[in-house]
């Protein structure tokens, strides 16, 4: 399966791997070892929400409908932040609220898939 290219809300395109990084979950501190070849990158949260838009809700991209992981943290106080993922079976975020300075995590997101992205050359 080949590459999928999109356009984004800002105009930029990226272009998507054709499958996940790996076909079993991987715990989210383990995609700092991901060598980025070739430009290959994590998505940012926007990126991945409009991955799952525009390509999954699509039926296309072949993802599965499960958690998937962004570069993207959300910074709750100085000295805790809470890692951000997208689960492509409804959308949802990981960091789905806030309680006195506390995130609440749905599903105990310690393990999510990844999926690879890059800029699009012009």
């Amino acid at each position: 399966m080949p590459n999928v290219s999109i356009t984004l809300s800002n105009g930029q395109s990226i272009e998507v791997a054709p499958h996940d990084y790996s076909k079993d979950k991987i715990e989210r501190n383990q995609h700092l070892k991901l060598l980025a070849e070739d430009g290959w990158r994590l998505p940012d949260i926007e990126e991945l929400q409009q991955m799952y838009s525009i390509l999954h809700m699509e039926g296309k991209g072949a993802f599965e409908n499960d958690w998937y992981w962004s570069k993207s943290r959300f910074e709750v106080s100085w000295d805790y932040s809470v890692d951000i993922g997208i689960n492509f079976e409804d959308g949802s975020k990981n960091a789905s609220s806030l309680a006195n300075g506390h995130a609440s995590l749905t599903n105990g997101l310690g393990e999510a898939r990844v999926r690879l992205v890059r800029d699009k050359s012009s």
